[in-house]
């Protein structure tokens, strides 16, 4: 566990001693700074607002993904009128998991195969 959370913590707190050279506050990450349209100071309200979690996890773990010939190559269909009611087929971080998964059990396998045949031949 220490292992896991080492790295993290010090990437923080080098991440924290960062913001706080370059803005004063070690939680500032300088998109207040950003030039853009809306007013961030003004509009954060609008901007930041927790009412998009359920929309944004929905995209995130659901939505199918398109192919694009331009980079990035790959863009995910938004929008709840992109999923058709009959052969859904879920893209997103749920339905590429599925192959991630199998993917790591043929490496794993092959691993186990190829470190057996390595013993035996000894």
């Amino acid at each position: 566990m220490v292992a896991f959370l080492l790295p993290l913590a010090v990437g923080g707190l080098a991440l924290a001693w960062y913001n706080w050279i370059r803005f004063g506050n070690a939680l500032d990450t300088g998109l207040s700074y950003t030039l853009t349209i809306r007013n961030l100071h003004r509009d954060a309200a609008a901007v930041f607002s927790l009412s998009y979690i359920p929309s944004n996890l929905f995209n995130y773990l659901w939505m199918p993904i398109r192919g694009l010939s331009v980079f990035p190559f790959v863009k995910p269909q938004w929008g709840i009128l992109s999923v058709p009611l009959l052969g859904f087929r879920p893209g997103g971080l749920y339905g590429t998991e599925q192959i991630d998964s199998a993917g790591l059990v043929v490496t794993l396998s092959r691993r186990r195969g190829v470190g057996a045949m390595d013993s035996t031949a000894t």
